[in-house]
C-alpha cells in the first residue's frame, strides 16, 4: 500500500520536473500503477521508448524517476557502442574473442543494483548486435552476457531508452497515441541511411516489446522561459557554492530575456544550459575574482543584463 501511495505522487512530481511534457508524466504513472497490481510479471517494472527532439527532457525523465522512486540510476551512452568491436564492453565477448575473460558491464551493474532505473541513451545509435539480448529483457526480464554466461534479472528495474528520432514529426505531426508513434518510428526506420555498422537498431520486434512509446513535444518559448526562471537562480547558487561562498542572490528580470534571446529553441533545455553556463558562468567568475584576490567574502551578488552584456556584481 505504501508503494501505491508513492506512485500516486509520481505524476505531479514528474510534471514539475519535466516541464512541458505532461503527457509523459501521465503515461508513465499509469504504466507504473498497472504494474503495481500485476506483480506476477517477470518483465521490467516499466520499459519506455522516449522519442523526439534533443533537450526536451527524455534523459531527465530517467534521472527524475530514479530520484522519485528512490532507485539507483545506471546510465549508458549507447552511441559509444556504435561499432561492433565496442559492444563487448557492455554485454561481454564470446569465448575465444578479446575481452572474453571479463564479465559484461551491464550484467555486473544490474547484479549490484537489481532495482535500478536503467537509461539507454540514444539507443538507435548502438550497434544492432548489442540490442539482440534486450529482446529477452523486455520479454521475460533476463539478460545473459556473452563472456561467462552470467545473467542478471531485470524484473525489478525500470528501463528508459531514448532516441532523437522523430524530431521533424514532433514539430509537424505530434501525437500522444503510442500506436501512431510506433508507426512513425517504423516509417523513419524505412528511410534510415543503413551501412555496414550503422544498420537501424530499433527493429519492429524490439519496439513491440516495450511497454510504452512516447513522443516528446518540442519546447515552446514560453516553456523554455519558465524553465529559465527556475534554472538561472539555481545555477547562480550552485556556482557560488562551488566557489565556497553563500551570498544572497538577486536576478535582474531582464537577464532571462537576454538569455532566451540568444537561444536556438530547437536544442531545448540543453541549449539553455549551454548559454547560461557560458555567459552567466563567465560573469560570475569575472565578478568574484577581485574578491578572491583580496581574500574577502561577499555577502550578496546581483546578476544583471545591460545592453546585451551580462554582469555579476558582488557586494
Amino acid at each position: 500500500m505504501s508503494d501505491l501511495r508513492r506512485l500516486l505522487t509520481v505524476e505531479a512530481t514528474l510534471k514539475a520536473r519535466i516541464v512541458g511534457q505532461d503527457h509523459v508524466a501521465a503515461a508513465i504513472t499509469k504504466a507504473l500503477l498497472r504494474r503495481a497490481v500485476d506483480s506476477d510479471s517477470r518483465r521490467p517494472v516499466l520499459s519506455v521508448l522516449a522519442a523526439g527532439p534533443t533537450g526536451v527532457g527524455k534523459s531527465e525523465t530517467a534521472k527524475a524517476l530514479a530520484e522519485i522512486l528512490d532507485r539507483p540510476l545506471l546510465a549508458y551512452d549507447m552511441a559509444s557502442f556504435g561499432e561492433q568491436h565496442t559492444v563487448a564492453a557492455l554485454i561481454g565477448a564470446p569465448p575465444g574473442y578479446a575481452g572474453a575473460e571479463r564479465c559484461g558491464r551491464l550484467v555486473a551493474d544490474v547484479q549490484r543494483h537489481p532495482n535500478a532505473v536503467v537509461l539507454l541513451d540514444e539507443i538507435d545509435k548502438a550497434h544492432p548486435t548489442l540490442l539482440d539480448p534486450f529482446m529477452r529483457v523486455f520479454e521475460d526480464g533476463q539478460f545473459t552476457e556473452l563472456s561467462r554466461g552470467e545473467s542478471a534479472n531485470f524484473g525489478d528495474t525500470v528501463v528508459i531508452a531514448t532516441t532523437n528520432l522523430l524530431q521533424r514529426e514532433a514539430t509537424i505531426s505530434w501525437s500522444d497515441d503510442p500506436a501512431q508513434v510506433r508507426r512513425m518510428l517504423l516509417q523513419a526506420r524505412a528511410g534510415y541511411p543503413e551501412g555496414p555498422s550503422r544498420s537501424f537498431s530499433l527493429r519492429p520486434e524490439l519496439i513491440a516489446r516495450l511497454d510504452i512509446t512516447i513522443l516528446y513535444r518540442p519546447l515552446s518559448a514560453a516553456v523554455v522561459e519558465r524553465i529559465a526562471h527556475e534554472y538561472v537562480p539555481a545555477f547562480v547558487h550552485r556556482i557560488t557554492t562551488q566557489m565556497g561562498i553563500h551570498p544572497e542572490v538577486t536576478v535582474d528580470a531582464r537577464l532571462v530575456d537576454e538569455i532566451i534571446g540568444r537561444l536556438d529553441l530547437q536544442f531545448g533545455v540543453r541549449e539553455l544550459k549551454r548559454v547560461v553556463g557560458e555567459r552567466l558562468g563567465d560573469a560570475l567568475v569575472e565578478g568574484y575574482l577581485p574578491w578572491m584576490m583580496r581574500g574577502e567574502i561577499p555577502v550578496a551578488v546581483e546578476v544583471r543584463a545591460t545592453s546585451g552584456q551580462i554582469t555579476a556584481v558582488f557586494r
